[in-house]
C-alpha cells in the first residue's frame, strides 16, 4: 500500500473520529438539558399535584363548613328581613320628608 494511501485512511479514521466525539458530545449535552428539564417538569408535576389536594381539602372544609353553619345563615337572615320589615316605614317617612 502507497504511503499516500496510508495517509488518506489515517485522515479518513481521523475525521471519522472527530465527528463520532463531537455527536457523542453534542448528544451528551442534549442528554443533560432533557434530563433537567424532565426534572423541571416532574418537580412542576408534583407540586400541582400537591396544590390539587389542598385545594380540594380546603373545598370539603368549606363545604361542611356551610352546611354546619347554613341554619345560622337562615336565621340572620330572617332576622335581616324582620328588621328591614321594622324599620321599612320610618324608612318611607324620612325619604318622604326629604323629598318635599
Amino acid at each position: 500500500m502507497k504511503m499516500s494511501h496510508k495517509l488518506g485512511l489515517i485522515g479518513v479514521i481521523a475525521g471519522t473520529s472527530v465527528a463520532v466525539y463531537c455527536s457523542h458530545r453534542q448528544l451528551e449535552r442534549k442528554g443533560k438539558q432533557a434530563k433537567a428539564k424532565y426534572m423541571s417538569l416532574k418537580d412542576d408535576l408534583h407540586e400541582i399535584i400537591e396544590k390539587t389536594s389542598s385545594v380540594s381539602n380546603n373545598f370539603q372544609n368549606l363545604s361542611h363548613d356551610i352546611d354546619k353553619y347554613s341554619p345560622v345563615f337562615e336565621e340572620l337572615m330572617d332576622e335581616i328581613s324582620e328588621f328591614q320589615f321594622l324599620i321599612k316605614p320610618h324608612l318611607d317617612k324620612i325619604e318622604k320628608a326629604q323629598s318635599k
